[in-house]
């Protein structure tokens, strides 16, 4: 007796809080798949960045996080670097570029007009020793509307 209704007790509700797992899950789903979208955008955009022409956007503020070495006159030397990669890129001036929170900061302000940013994210890792990770939370670029 004592059999008999446990197995039916354990089985009716662990199929429901499964069905209520699979139902909580594609909730959220949804959150990691921001995260699995943010990496996804990120593999996609390294992996279509050769082949397909980038599209040119109108660049608000794009924002660089590098981490900071051991070598501060190197790392100096690689800030006087992004500088100049921002004054030679036509378009965005260089706002101002700081250390913050252990991290080099560059933000750049455009003169309205387009900047292709990802060329602009690529020179600046060919500057650097090491390539930095873009992402959606350290690039910050915002479409801009066209009017005349």
């Amino acid at each position: 007796v004592e059999l008999a209704p446990g197995p039916p007790h354990q089985q009716s509700r662990p199929a429901e809080r499964t069905t209520t797992v699979n139902r909580a899950n594609p909730n959220n789903g949804s959150n990691p798949a921001r995260a699995s979208g943010k990496e996804g955008a990120k593999q996609a955009g390294r992996a279509t960045s050769a082949p397909q022409p980038l599209p040119t956007f109108s660049v608000r503020r794009l924002h660089l996080r590098l981490p900071v070495s051991d070598d501060a006159d190197a790392d100096t030397d690689r800030m006087h670097q992004i500088a100049e990669v921002a004054k030679r890129n036509p378009g965005p001036d260089l706002l101002l570029l700081f250390i913050r929170s252990g991290n080099y900061e560059v933000r750049i302000e455009p003169r309205g007009v387009n900047v292709d940013a990802d060329s602009f994210k690529r020179e600046v890792s060919a500057v650097l020793d090491h390539n930095p990770v873009f992402d959606e939370d350290q690039v910050e670029v915002a479409q801009l509307r066209h009017e005349a």
